[in-house]
């Protein structure tokens, strides 16, 4: 069993191996075109994760009861006007972070959204930990990722 994931897993990087190679040759060897002007006088974009005035807000869910409220919460902030991005972990201590505009919403806010999200209305938003940041990350992480150690 181990022998054929092995060989099916290196088969597979192969394959994307020359798969990106034959792009990256494609690309090279593409004969230069009249709209290289046309491309040379566009503005660079900027970055599209590049913003102003943006915080970043990591919390831990407390009191919620299945996977099913969590889901429930993380669609009702991801839905909420102000609301850029929002992840919230399916494992305990359910850490969960929210990149939001101040001007448009705040904890209250989503303190509110997050318990009218959960079925029990029991969930809160705890340990709030609101940093300003310049840039959306790619990939959200929370902060609150391990359990606390008891008193």
């Amino acid at each position: 069993m181990r022998t054929r994931l092995c060989s099916f897993l290196c088969s597979a990087i192969f394959a994307l191996a020359c798969f990106s190679g034959n792009q990256a040759l494609a690309k090279s060897s593409a004969p230069a075109t009249s709209n290289s002007a046309a491309t040379a006088a566009k503005p660079a974009a900027k970055p599209a994760a590049a913003v102003k005035g943006l915080h970043r807000l990591d919390f831990r869910l407390e009191h919620a009861t299945c996977p099913s409220c969590i889901l429930k919460v993380r669609k009702a902030l991801r839905a909420t006007p102000g609301i850029e991005k929002c992840e919230i972990a399916l494992r305990k201590p359910y850490g969960g972070v929210v990149i939001f505009e101040p001007t448009k919403v705040n904890a209250e806010k989503m303190q509110v959204v997050a318990r009218e999200a959960d079925p029990n209305k029991r969930v809160e938003l705890a340990d709030l930990l609101d940093q300003p940041i310049t840039t959306i990350p790619a990939l959200l992480l929370p902060k609150y990722t391990t359990l606390k150690p008891g008193p």
